[in-house]
């Protein structure tokens, strides 16, 4: 589990550093200090993993009864997904 939170971690924080580095980029008249313009997008980007993960751990045991049936792979695609 630990692992799996690292990886979304890291596919969440690599992809907003490239967006935060083309912003400031982009900004060539009043640029924000790259920290905060750092902070900024990880903070939306750091919170939306862990609590998609939360959810998925919380939403997912309170939902599905007999995890890996096809009925659970269903359930959890048509209401834990579009919840997280």
């Amino acid at each position: 589990m630990l692992s799996a939170l690292i990886i979304s971690l890291l596919a969440a924080i690599i992809p907003t550093a490239v967006y935060a580095a083309l912003f400031y980029w982009a900004d060539r008249y009043e640029r924000e200090p790259m920290w905060l313009v750092m902070l900024a997008f990880w903070w939306g980007a750091i919170p939306a993993v862990v609590v998609s993960v939360w959810g998925e751990m919380f939403l997912g045991t309170r939902f599905i009864q007999a995890p890996g049936s096809v009925a659970a792979t269903l359930t959890e695609g048509a209401l834990l997904v579009p919840a997280v």
